[in-house]
């Protein structure tokens, strides 16, 4: 991965941000049940100084999170591309198929991901493995991706 003085530099700028960013420890995969919604789209964290953390997420009524959602084999929508995107990027990951498309490939790199991330296996996407996982930054006033990823929790 690249990493130049002025990732350097945001590094500390969003260091600087606070507890919204920070090094996740191991965490157990849950099963979604019938009660957790289906990732649907990319939601927005605003973490301040014009850095914004996009995630899957869902339209989550007033009053609830919108990232504890979950994909799965067979998922097909701008969520699972996001994640194959943050997967072929944050983990340097080329064999990952960009489509929105979550087929066999990404269920077993969404292992790997877990795995790397302290996480159980399962090859499902959800609350635990977002915490897990490291993701690229936003710059609404610059209008740039950052270069190096971070964890959330």
């Amino acid at each position: 991965m690249r990493i130049t003085r002025k990732a350097a530099a945001a590094a500390l700028a969003i260091t600087a941000l606070g507890s919204a960013l920070t090094v996740a420890g191991p965490a157990n995969a849950a099963t979604p049940t019938a009660a957790t919604p289906n990732c649907t789209k990319l939601k927005s964290t605003n973490l301040g100084n014009g850095w914004f953390l996009n995630t899957p997420g869902y339209d989550a009524p007033a009053g609830k999170s919108s990232f504890g959602c979950y994909l799965e084999l067979g998922d097909r929508n701008t969520a699972v591309l996001w994640l194959q995107k943050t997967i072929a990027y944050c983990y340097d990951d080329g064999d990952i198929v960009e489509d929105g498309i979550y087929g066999t490939l990404t269920r077993e790199k969404v292992k790997a991901v877990q795995r790397h991330g302290g996480v159980q296996p399962t090859g499902i996407y959800g609350p635990l493995t977002r915490k897990s996982m490291q993701w690229r930054l936003y710059n609404v006033n610059t209008k740039r991706y950052s270069e190096l990823c971070y964890k959330v929790r």
